[in-house]
């Protein structure tokens, strides 16, 4: 559900606001309806020295890369309110963030074509090797500063 942005941990979760921990790096946006993908993806980027910012809704997502200004946004293609192309348009509409798409289910030429054309600076198909991951985010950081 939309609102504050949380981190998901196996017993529970705990609102990023009361967590209480300072920012290691650069903040990576992470977008991902599907808690444990999201838990997954967030564990390995804060384990490489990236801060994370959760959320499963596309509205949320569009907010959180106007307000909290990411250093890139990891958006999956499908996403429970809008699907991840459009959600991709608006923040490259509103922001300069770059934009990393990934997706596990739509992997055909055809869908990374479509990222590309909304905006995304890479397009990533699951399964993704952890290091692709990490270093993918991290050439998007280094390119945007």
């Amino acid at each position: 559900m939309p609102g504050t942005p949380v981190l998901f941990r196996p017993a529970g979760m705990i609102h990023l606001a009361c967590h209480g921990r300072p920012p290691v790096g650069p903040l990576v946006l992470n977008v991902e309806d599907q808690p444990e993908a999201r838990y997954v993806r967030s564990r390995v980027l804060r384990a490489a020295g990236f801060d994370v910012l959760e959320t499963g809704w596309g509205e949320e997502a569009i907010r959180l890369a106007e307000t909290r200004h990411p250093a890139v946004v990891l958006l999956d293609v499908k996403l429970p309110d809008l699907d991840g192309f459009e959600v991709c348009r608006r923040i490259k509409g509103r922001t300069s963030v770059p934009v990393l798409m990934i997706s596990a289910l739509l992997t055909e030429d055809w869908c990374r074509v479509e990222g590309l054309r909304s905006g995304a600076s890479s397009y990533l198909v699951e399964p993704v090797d952890v290091g692709t991951l990490v270093e993918s985010v991290r050439a998007l950081v280094a390119g945007a500063s």
